[in-house]
């Protein structure tokens, strides 16, 4: 039995005082359970903005991922291509274009005959290419910022600054040789036979 079956079966109180009683009470519970709902449809759509926003940023990630996989950009913003991995650790090529097929980036190339393209690496693929030539120059060029040149106890004769970038010239034994640094890559220049021209460190640099 509820109160007001209650009430009326005292004669306490009269039917009219009991709906003036109790119906703002009925009307006030209907309003709050109102009230609640659209808190719960709020809420709802809170979550339902909240899958979008996650499904979206979990799409941008596939789509960086696979950009990333399939190397449509490589770091000097060029378009690569799927790289030929090396029979050897010093492998000859026959030009500088099936240089970029096994390393993935353009080689400057200077106005002089060409004795032999190498790619070198140390596992699958190859790092560092250079180019040897008849002239008895030779030219290495590698991503990072590492010394390609593969020579070491070499003397530091001076630096210049040649189309904005710091090249630094280098003695050892018989050898001359410069080093530079450039757009995220290490380059190396040396020979035996001559001091190394400024204009060949101008063009390698100003030839990509």
């Amino acid at each position: 039995m509820n109160v007001k079956k209650l009430l009326q079966a005292l004669g306490d109180i009269d039917d009219k005082y009991l709906i003036e009683k109790y119906e703002p009470i009925k009307s006030k519970n209907v309003t709050e359970q109102k009230n609640n709902l659209k808190k719960v449809n709020f809420r709802r759509k809170e979550v339902i903005v909240m899958d979008r926003r996650i499904f979206g940023i979990a799409a941008i990630v596939v789509l960086i991922i696979a950009i990333l996989s399939i190397g449509i950009i490589n770091n000097n913003g060029t378009k690569t291509v799927d790289l030929v991995q090396i029979a050897n650790p010093l492998t000859e090529v026959s030009s500088v274009e099936e240089m970029k097929k096994y390393l993935g980036f353009d080689v400057p190339l200077l106005d002089k005959e060409v004795e032999t393209y190498l790619v070198i690496g140390d596992g699958e693929y190859a790092t560092q290419g250079r180019i040897i030539y008849k002239d008895g120059t030779s030219f290495n060029m590698a991503k990072g910022s590492d010394d390609v040149s593969g020579i070491y106890g070499g003397k530091l004769e001076k630096e210049e600054t040649i189309s904005g970038v710091i090249v630094k010239f280098y003695t050892y034994e018989t050898t001359n040789y410069v080093i530079w640094e450039n757009n995220g890559f290490s380059y190396s220049l040396e020979t035996d036979t001559e001091e190394i021209s400024t204009d060949d460190i101008n063009n390698l640099i100003n030839n990509l």
